[in-house]
């Protein structure tokens, strides 16, 4: 006991905010001057979860080495209100993509090097000039994004890897890829959550097409570990998936996201195809076990629910991670 306290002390008294802050500074700006930022004619941050801080610093420090180059700003951080804040506070960022990316991300390239457009694309912020700031807005469309999944590319991580390879050759590396099986949410109701504001609707590829992927990028680079990025596995196909992976017996292991929920098929049978298809650890939306609470969250799932989903998950050898909100409007004690 005596030495886990001293070494909770040390731990306490090593600690040093403004010294943690400079050498992440340091290491920013070491980042920043060994690479050539003229030769790009657009850099562009996707921002979610915890990543605005850190994509602002990074961009503030780019455009002090390149002002030339247009920064770029998009993901579900950038949505709604928050996209327009964002150019308003910070002059370092030049456009902000609202909404699904990659059709807007191709057209803003075009308009940048001035092919086949000659006016900005539409949901596509920036300032117009000589208007000390004020916001150009072209008309939103919210449904304007990819009718399928199905006509997405398989991934290309070989820029990734490239770059491991040149800094990091020596060192052990056991890459965790993410792949994506679906966009939005089914559910797409609680009331905490803002990570599907800039979709229209839910979609889901077909197992065979994820399957695909997943062999794809095996033989590309002989990586066995996966993390879906989805808020939510389509049910039906992701079932069809595992049981794809459990057929081809090799060593697989996934990450995913999931929902605590009452469905047609039992849920222990569920985690059972998942567990054989080697899915290791899930993320379930938990949240409260406080049925007051849940239903102000209006999660539509209940405390017995939640309780289920935990020990199907114990019962079929699934790492469970969840979150539990903390201070939620209008909880009390």
């Amino acid at each position: 006991k005596r030495q886990v306290k001293n070494a909770e002390q040390i731990i306490k008294w090593s600690f040093n905010y403004e010294s943690l802050i400079r050498r992440l500074e340091n290491q920013l700006l070491k980042w920043v001057n060994n690479c050539d930022w003229t030769q790009y004619k657009i850099i562009g941050f996707s921002v979610c979860f915890h990543q605005l801080f850190a994509s602002l610093a990074a961009a503030r420090a780019i455009k002090n080495k390149a002002s030339q180059v247009p920064i770029v700003f998009g993901g579900s951080s950038c949505s709604a209100g928050a996209g327009q804040s964002l150019l308003n506070a910070f002059p370092f960022i030049d456009f902000i993509i609202e909404g699904e990316g990659e059709e807007r991300l191709l057209a803003l390239c075009d308009y940048i090097s001035g092919l086949r457009s000659s006016t900005l694309p539409e949901n596509i912020f920036t300032r117009k000039s000589g208007s000390q700031g004020a916001l150009q807005r072209k008309s939103l469309s919210v449904t304007k994004q990819l009718a399928s999944l199905g006509d997405l590319p398989v991934p290309d991580y070989n820029d990734y890897f490239a770059t491991q390879k040149q800094w990091f050759s020596h060192t052990p590396f056991i890459p965790v890829l993410p792949i994506e099986f679906s966009r939005g949410c089914c559910w797409n109701k609680c009331t905490f959550c803002n990570l599907n504001i800039q979709w229209c609707g839910y979609r889901y590829k077909k197992a065979a097409q994820v399957m695909h992927e997943v062999k794809t990028l095996v033989a590309r680079h002989s990586c066995l570990d996966f993390t879906f990025v989805d808020n939510m596995l389509p049910a039906t196909e992701s079932r069809h998936f595992f049981k794809m992976t459990t057929e081809d017996h090799s060593d697989f292991n996934f990450f995913a996201e999931i929902r605590s929920a009452k469905g047609k098929v039992p849920l222990g049978d569920i985690f059972s195809i998942y567990r054989r298809g080697g899915l290791s650890t899930v993320q379930i939306g938990i949240e409260s076990l406080s049925s007051c609470l849940l239903h102000k969250m209006q999660k539509g799932i209940s405390v017995i629910q939640n309780l289920a989903t935990m020990r199907e998950a114990q019962e079929n050898s699934l790492s469970l991670e969840g979150n539990l909100i903390l201070h939620f409007p209008g909880s009390t004690q």
